[in-house]
């Protein structure tokens, strides 16, 4: 299967050392029954405490602190090594509308701190562009309020952080797929507009999914585009493939006029990062 979403980390630092690890605010490894996220959405922070403000402030250098606009001296300092220690000291926020925070995150190590950081990079896209943040992870409840400035809000045991562009992602689909940078356009709006939703549901985990990762989802739109369809609409129902873990139906309904096209795939949503277990093909329904 071939992944849209780019999974390797864009930034040219990492954290070293024997110190990678966070410990985080609440343990996910002892929940019993995980409430898995998937969401798409905006990476943000604030400092919790002036404290915090200030000793950012002191360590940025002269030319960081002179250099327009403010998102772009964040990056500079948050991205170099040797201030790693002042991020895991920052509120990170995850916003599904850019400006409303929606929920509070929780990097389980350096890595995903260090992706997060990534995602403030204002030179991974052009100020027009359209950029996406993807979170996989667990909620844990509600933050507490000294984590981030007296917000509860929903937190998220952040175990996955994965950016890209609308641009990088229409560039990829030009390629694969053979297409025109318009029909790519066309296709990436009409398909991400799906994942405006909470991440929280295993229907929502499995769209969102499937829109990041599955390029047969892509094909199979475009290609009824051109015999004049239309998607429609999107359900999800419990799949009738039994098994230990639990699996989704995903129904695709294209339109035209008053013909109608289903195709169906199953994806397994037993653990935090779906899975396609049966690819998508036309769906017929046996009456």
């Amino acid at each position: 299967m071939s992944h849209i979403l780019l999974q390797a980390c864009p930034c040219s630092f990492q954290p070293g050392g024997n110190d990678g690890l966070i410990s985080p605010q609440v343990d996910a490894v002892t929940t019993e029954n995980p409430q898995f996220f998937f969401g798409v959405g905006n990476v943000a922070f604030e400092f919790p405490f002036l404290n915090t403000e200030r000793e950012f402030f002191q360590t940025a250098s002269e030319e960081s602190l002179q250099r327009k606009p403010m998102e772009q001296m964040y990056y500079d300092v948050l991205s170099q090594t040797r201030n790693l220690y002042l991020a895991r000291e920052l509120c990170w926020k995850f916003q599904f509308v850019r400006g409303v925070d929606s929920l509070v995150l929780q990097p389980a190590t350096d890595t995903e701190l260090v992706r997060l950081i990534a995602a403030l990079d204002p030179d991974l896209y052009a100020k027009t562009d359209v950029f996406f943040s993807v979170i996989v992870g667990q909620r844990m409840g509600l933050s507490k309020p000294e984590l981030c400035n007296g917000l509860e809000l929903p937190l998220i045991y952040t175990e996955r952080v994965m950016s890209i562009s609308f641009a990088h992602m229409k560039n990829y689909l030009v390629t694969k797929m053979q297409i025109s940078d318009d029909e790519a356009a066309d296709l990436l709006v009409q398909l991400t507009k799906l994942t405006n939703n909470t991440g929280e549901t295993d229907n929502y985990r499995a769209i969102n999914y499937l829109v990041f990762n599955y390029l047969s989802l892509y094909e199979i739109t475009y290609g009824n585009g051109r015999l004049g369809f239309t998607l429609s609409r999107v359900i999800t129902q419990e799949s009738k493939l039994r098994g230990k873990d639990k699996y989704l139906d995903v129904i695709f309904e294209y339109q035209n006029g008053s013909s109608l096209k289903k195709f169906i795939c199953t994806v397994d949503v037993s653990g935090s990062v779906p899975f396609v277990q049966r690819p998508l093909t036309e769906y017929v329904e046996l009456w």
